[in-house]
Order: structure tokens, then sequence, then C-alpha cells
């Protein structure tokens, strides 16, 4: 049986930039960890034709570290995977390349301990960046949990606190869990289901939430996830109209297959309103200048789902009908004053 208490898995192509700042927080987040539990780095290389494998030689010298390479990219997920199956610890956190870590690992592996948690929320930054460098840090200390605490003794005490999509994992990073819950969930009808798509993660870490015993939260922000990383599949009209569909109907979708047709799934659906699809229309106005005929789309696609909502008719749908022009300087001096910082 393997000493490794925690794997980190990565799967990187093509952004060496970013990588050399994930694994150089690595190694920092490191350096306290000494008389403590056993860590091991997984990267797999996806057929990367950049430095990243020079830049991974060079830290294969400074780190735990295992690499993997593919002679193509087999894409994120199954990237994921494949990480997954080496990895050797009693808890696992992916990571993407573009993201890093900005404290201690003692605080997590402290956290993991006294917690026993089967899957642990990480409090996070989010960060906007110019030329692969971070310039403006969210100021929002608090935004995941309502009334967060470091255990929850079931998943609906969890959930009932979320108050944003992240505390729903539908980003990977903001998870650590128990490897041998995580081989458990690849099985029955949710894995099945949901195995080809591209947020399988989620899917997995939602299952693993139903089934804890245990959840934790870590309070202290320990990652910075990278704003507006979006896919060049999602900058026309209807590659966004696509990603509007993800957060309105395939992801709560999801929750009610993981958890059932119950008040879990409307509080989620109002959360991604009020921080997912709030955001998402913001940055389409802001950052395109897509025709008439879209935002029908869109708001079509809204009114389904959110008629009922307050929270649409008094803040989505102003949105929707204040010009361009208007709504740029107002997110200049409002929006991103009042949420980011510079560097």
């Amino acid at each position: 049986m393997s000493d490794i208490f925690l794997s980190i898995g990565i799967t990187t192509w093509n952004r060496s930039s970013y990588l050399k700042q994930c694994l150089k927080s690595i190694e920092d987040a490191l350096t306290d960890c000494k008389g403590d539990e056993k860590v091991e780095v997984i990267v797999l290389d996806n057929g990367s034709t950049d430095d990243t494998y020079e830049q991974l030689m060079l830290f294969e010298k400074r780190l735990p570290l295992r690499i993997l390479r593919e002679s193509e990219n087999i894409c994120f997920i199954r990237g994921l995977l494949r990480c997954m199956e080496y990895a050797e610890g009693r808890y696992c956190w992916v990571l993407g390349d573009d993201e890093y870590i900005t404290g201690s690992l003692v605080q997590l592996i402290r956290q993991l301990k006294e917690s026993d948690a089967d899957i642990t929320l990480i409090n996070h930054f989010f960060y906007i960046d110019e030329n692969d460098t971070p310039k403006y840090m969210m100021k929002d200390q608090n935004f995941l949990l309502k009334e967060p605490k470091g255990k929850y003794n079931n998943y609906e005490d969890y959930l009932k606190s979320a108050q944003h999509p992240n505390a729903f994992f539908t980003h990977v990073a903001t998870a650590v869990f128990k490897k041998d819950l995580w081989n458990a969930s690849f099985s029955g009808s949710i894995f099945e289901r949901y195995k080809q798509s591209e947020s399988m993660h989620t899917a997995v870490l939602l299952s693993i939430l139903k089934r804890s015993k245990i959840a934790g939260y870590l309070g202290v922000q320990l990652i910075a996830l990278r704003v507006g990383a979006s896919s060049p599949a999602w900058q026309d009209e209807d590659g966004r109209y696509h990603r509007f569909c993800i957060d309105v109907e395939y992801f709560p979708g999801m929750v009610r297959d993981v958890f059932g047709e119950n008040g879990i799934v409307s509080h989620f659906k109002a959360v991604m309103l009020r921080k997912s699809v709030y955001v998402l229309l913001l940055g389409s106005k802001i950052k395109h200048e897509f025709s008439a005929g879209f935002y029908i789309r869109i708001f079509r696609l809204l009114y389904r789902h959110y008629k009922t909502f307050p929270l649409f008719w008094y803040f989505i749908v102003p949105i929707l009908l204040t010009p361009r022009t208007i709504l740029l300087p107002a997110y200049k001096l409002f929006f991103l004053s009042s949420r980011f910082s510079k560097v």
C-alpha cells in the first residue's frame, strides 16, 4: 500500500508558460511540508509541441514529479483519467495548467487529516491575466458558502450553504477527494450517462459528495483560477448559445440525475443564474458584438427555465436590453473595479 498522502494531477498541452507558473507554485507550497505527509505530482503532457517537455525536465529535479506523455492530444478528460490511474495518494487534487497554488500545502494536509472528509471544497481566487501574467485578482474572500464551516456531516447541509457553482464542483480544481471514492464512482447509470462528456468529472465529484459521510471546506484561499479561459468554439453565436445551454440545461440536468428532483435542483439553478449565467451574459455583451437575433434566442432559453425566478426579471432582462455602448463603460467602472484589484 502506498504511503503517499496527496496526489496532484495536471493535464497540459502547449501552455508551457502557464505550466511553469503552476509547477513553481507547487514547489513553493511544498516548502513547509518536509515533515508532513508525502505528496506526488503527476503531469500528463498531451502531445505538446512547445517547450513543455523541457520545462518538465527542469522541474523533475525539484519536485516529486512523475511525467506521462502522449504522442497526440487525447483531450482534457482522458488526460485526467490517465493521471488518476497513476495516482497513488489517499487523496487526489486535479489542477489546470493555468492555475496556481497561493499558499502552503501544510494547511490543506492538516485539514484533510483532522476532518477525514471524503471530499473537500477548496476556497480560491479568480484572476485575470495579460500576456500569461496575472494582472487582476478577485477581492472577495468568502463567496462559495453562506455559513462556511470546516466539516459537514451530510451533503444536504453542505449544499444548502452553497452559493456559487464551484461549490457544486463545476470546476474540478475546487475539490480534493479520496481516491477510493473516485474509483468507486465509475459504475452505475450516472457514470454511463456522462462518461463521454467533457464535464464527466463534475458528475463523478457530485456522486462522491452524495455518498460521502463527511464533506469538508478549506476556507483559506489556496488556489488561483483563471477567468476568461473560454474555448474558441464558444466565440461565435452558435458556440456561445451552446455555452449558455451548458449552464442553463446541462448542469442542472446533471444535478437532477445525481440528487433527484428536489429542492437541490432549484437551489442550484438559482445559484447558476446569479453567479454564472449573469457573468456569461455580461461577458457576451462586453466582449462580442452579437446580433439582436442571438439575444432573442438567449431570452427565449432563459425565459423557458427562469421565468418564475425574480432575479431573471430585475437583473438579467435589464442586461439583455441595455446597449453595449452603455454597458461597456459601466462594466469597467463598477463591475471590474469592485470585484478585482491589481496584482
